[in-house]
């Protein structure tokens, strides 16, 4: 008897610690225009004199391999594939980490590896069901942005972008990477007012399906990401 109640402590002692030693962190992205939180289907005023506005009704992007460092040494890496964040809903990735590890950088990509990609259509976020995935031959949706905003002669003009594309001259992946603090609490900020500013509606309206401009975009699509 008084061996199992050993064994028992012995458990409860080695589980505490492990407990201890482990790390939740929350890494929250935070899509802004003008440093406004966007909120989906509500009008950003921009310029209160024009009345410039810009109202976003879409916002939905993959998030994968996230990754923690420490002056470029690999720390930990996420083992789930791919985190589908959606501004209609909560766009916070919570990790457990079971070491209680010191970074300095946090690195991502920013949407589906062709591995993926290749593997077929996925379930959980990668569940076809979701929305973010064309065809066999077109893989995964790494992006979508849709909203409306004005052109040149102050008129709403709606914008789509989908953004994707993962074989050869096509592939739209990108990894970013972001030095940051030693927290359980990281705010990721997307800056769509940045993006948009950078490539204007009126020029490239529409992008649906992979290609140059849709590599192109992408390219500028990673430089809006920083820590707030």
């Amino acid at each position: 008897m008084n061996r199992i109640i050993l064994i028992f402590l012995f458990f409860i002692i080695c589980f505490s610690a492990i407990s201890q030693d482990a790390r939740i962190i929350t890494v929250s992205f935070i899509p802004t225009i003008d440093d406004i939180n966007v909120k989906l289907d509500e009008d950003i005023i921009i310029d209160p004199v024009q009345h410039y506005k810009i109202n976003i009704s879409k916002l939905k992007f993959y998030v994968s391999h996230l990754s923690f460092y420490k002056n470029e040494k690999l720390l930990w890496q996420d083992n789930v594939a791919a985190h589908l964040m959606d501004a209609a809903n909560d766009m916070s990735i919570k990790l457990i980490i079971k070491n209680n590890i010191d970074f300095n950088a946090i690195k991502f990509g920013l949407g589906v590896d062709s591995i993926t990609n290749v593997s077929g259509a996925l379930d959980g976020d990668l569940d076809p069901l979701k929305g973010m995935y064309w065809t066999w031959q077109s893989g995964y949706v790494n992006f979508k942005l849709e909203g409306t905003m004005p052109d040149k002669n102050w008129v709403n003009q709606k914008f789509e972008y989908h953004l994707g594309g993962y074989s050869g001259e096509n592939n739209a992946y990108n990894s970013i990477s972001l030095k940051t603090e030693n927290s359980d609490l990281i705010n990721i900020q997307f800056d769509a007012g940045k993006f948009l500013s950078d490539w204007y509606v009126g020029a490239h309206p529409n992008i649906m399906s992979p290609g140059k401009i849709a590599v192109d975009f992408s390219k500028i699509l990673a430089s809006c990401f920083s820590i707030k």
